[in-house]
C-alpha cells in the first residue's frame, strides 16, 4: 500500500519532515508501520533520509471488531518527532518510555537521551475520564469507534510533546503532570530548566504544537475545537 503522510513539517524552503503510514493485510492479521523520513516537497514518494521505523502485526481473532482497538491505540499514541539546527529528534515509544534518540540531517545516529521520568500509575477516575475521551474523540474522527472496546493504558504517558525553539532547545513535555510541564534540553542531554503554564484548570485534553515562535495550545474536547491559545516563551 503506498505510504501516506500522517503529520509533517518544514525543514528548510525545499525539504519535508514526517511520519509515513504503511498499512497491509495478510490471512488473518494488519501490518502497520511507522516510519520517520525526509523528502522533496516536489516529489514525496522519494525518501531523502529515513530516521527511524516500526512495524506492528495485529492478529485479526474471532471479532474483528475488538480488535480494532489495537489499532486505536497504535494511532493516538505514534511516534513523537521534531527538528532543530542540524538535528532531528525522535521519541519511539512516549508513552512507556522516556526515551529521545537523536539523528544527524543525514540519518545517522547522534546520541540517545534518557530523561529521568518516573512511571505514574493513573487513578481509577483518570482511566474512566480518559476512556471516555477517547471514544468521544475516536466518535467524531473514525469510522471504527463504535465498534471499539477501548482501554486506556493504566500509565499516564511519559512525553506528550516535542519541540525545538529559536535557541535550538529540546522542549519535551511531561505526560503525566496535571498542569503543563516542559523540560528543556539541549542537544548533549544537559537539563537547562523546567517551564510550566501556571493557573489553568481545564489543560487536561490540550495538545500542544511547539516552535520556535512560541507554543499553540489546541483543546481536543470536539466542544472547544474553535478555541486556539498562544503561549510565548519567557526568556
Amino acid at each position: 500500500m503506498r505510504p501516506n503522510p500522517m503529520r509533517i513539517m518544514a525543514l528548510d524552503s525545499t525539504d519535508i519532515l514526517g511520519m509515513l503510514n504503511e498499512l497491509s493485510r495478510g490471512d488473518n492479521h494488519l501490518i502497520t508501520g511507522k516510519r520517520i523520513c525526509r523528502w522533496n516537497a516536489d516529489d514525496p514518494d522519494s525518501v531523502i533520509s529515513e530516521y527511524y521505523r516500526k512495524q506492528y502485526s495485529i492478529e485479526f481473532g474471532d471479532d474483528y471488531r475488538l480488535n480494532m482497538s489495537d489499532l486505536v491505540e497504535i494511532d493516538y499514541f505514534p511516534m513523537l518527532f521534531t527538528a532543530g539546527d542540524g538535528f532531528v529528534c525522535v521519541a519511539p515509544e512516549p508513552r512507556e518510555e522516556p526515551v529521545l534518540l537523536l539523528f544527524h540531517e543525514d540519518g545517522s545516529a547522534m546520541d540517545t537521551l534518557m530523561l529521568p521520568y518516573p512511571e505514574v500509575v493513573r487513578t481509577e477516575e483518570e482511566i474512566l475520564d480518559r476512556k471516555q475521551f477517547v471514544e468521544e474523540l475516536f466518535y467524531h474522527r473514525s469510522q471504527y469507534t463504535h465498534q471499539v472496546d477501548w482501554e486506556p493504558f493504566p500509565n499516564k504517558p511519559m512525553i506528550t510533546n516535542l519541540g525545538v525553539d529559536s535557541l535550538n532547545r529540546i522542549w519535551v513535555q511531561r505526560g503525566f503532570e496535571l498542569n503543563p510541564t516542559f523540560d528543556l534540553y539541549d542537544t548533549s542531554g544537559e537539563h537547562l530548566m523546567t517551564a510550566l503554564l501556571p493557573g489553568r484548570d481545564d489543560t487536561d485534553h490540550w495538545k500542544f504544537s511547539i516552535s520556535k515562535y512560541g507554543i499553540l495550545a489546541v483543546p481536543e474536547d470536539p466542544e472547544s475545537y474553535y478555541s486556539v491559545y498562544m503561549i510565548g516563551y519567557d526568556e
